[in-house]
């Protein structure tokens, strides 16, 4: 019975499961931090540059339009072989590069008192 409406082009997305699941960069971070931020996170996950560079192409690709992607086996490989929770390292990685950028922008005061 559940066929007939998956036939007939149902509510079944045809990309559901495999399709393009590459992570776009927000315009405001660069590409050489970010790239630099998942090198130290693979590094912390103890992943050799010769497994990193087998598994996966580059760290990341350009689109047409000058967005920087991470593509989806860099996610794999993030994410343990689950692209969902690479994303969600991606966002860990994107919310920690913004703030330290905001942190950097903070004056900084020293603790000691004034001399006088």
């Amino acid at each position: 019975m559940a066929r007939r409406p998956l036939d007939a082009g149902g509510i079944a997305t045809p990309d559901g499961g495999g399709g393009n699941q590459d992570f776009v960069l927000p315009p405001d971070l660069g590409a050489s931090e970010v790239e630099r931020a998942i090198e130290d996170w693979l590094r912390g996950l103890r992943v050799s540059s010769r497994r990193r560079d087998n598994d996966a192409g580059p760290s990341l690709q350009m689109t047409s339009d000058g967005r920087a992607v991470v593509p989806a086996e860099l996610l794999l490989l993030l994410g343990d072989g689950f692209a969902d929770c690479g994303k969600q390292v991606m966002e860990e990685i994107v919310k920690e590069l913004r703030n330290h950028r905001i942190l950097d922008r903070l004056p900084v005061r020293s603790l000691l008192p004034a001399r006088r």
